[in-house]
């Protein structure tokens, strides 16, 4: 049983990596997206005995996803014409405030509301005064 171990967790890990790659796709036209790129790790290896040479056997006990990174790297700003909208650069986020609590963005498109604060569309139905 344990000779199925390994290459589960490798479908494990790439199971994981995909579900990144696949938001990274679905999210690749939304305003301030910034993908994200997985590393995978070694698990421990075990100690089998020693080589003639007395050099150490070691037995990979396979792989799973050791971090996943935003990349953070500037894009290219795109003009708007829009006077209330802005653009970011670097690992800055805009704060808003939504229902009482703090919420980050990236999303520089903002609007005027009836009252005159400056919103953003936090999701599809409702706009978050912006702070």
């Amino acid at each position: 049983m344990p000779m199925f171990s390994i290459p589960l967790s490798g479908l494990a890990a790439s199971s994981d990596a995909l579900s990144v790659i696949a938001n990274d796709l679905a999210n690749l036209n939304t305003t301030g997206f910034k993908n994200q790129v997985v590393s995978f790790q070694d698990l421990f290896y075990q100690m089998t005995g020693n080589t003639g040479a007395g050099d150490p056997v070691q037995l990979g006990t396979g792989t799973k996803v050791g971090s996943v990174s935003t990349n953070f790297n500037d894009g290219s700003p795109n003009t708007t014409g829009i006077a209330t909208d802005a653009a970011i650069t670097g690992k800055e986020f805009f704060v808003t405030e939504y229902n009482g609590v703090s919420e980050f963005t990236r999303d520089g498109h903002f609007a005027i509301d009836s009252t005159g604060e400056l919103m953003t569309r936090m999701d599809t139905l409702s706009w978050a005064i912006w702070r």
